[in-house]
């Protein structure tokens, strides 16, 4: 699906009365999935044990 599409496709629930865009259940759960990933690289360095060279992101170890 291009983007054109998928903006024009609206989600109804029960209980909201308006319709809202498929980003917005996109977006939710992608702020989600961001601040438990720096909730968990802060807390690694917090107790000092952080992960050198390693990409939280791409799930990926370099060495």
């Amino acid at each position: 699906m291009d983007n054109v599409k998928l903006q024009a496709i609206e989600l109804q629930t029960k209980s909201l009365p308006d319709p809202y865009s498929f980003w917005y259940l996109i977006n939710v759960h992608m702020t989600k999935i961001l601040t438990h990933v720096c909730q968990l690289v802060n807390w690694r360095r917090m107790a000092r044990n952080p992960q050198l060279k390693t990409n939280v992101f791409l799930g990926e170890k370099n060495t």
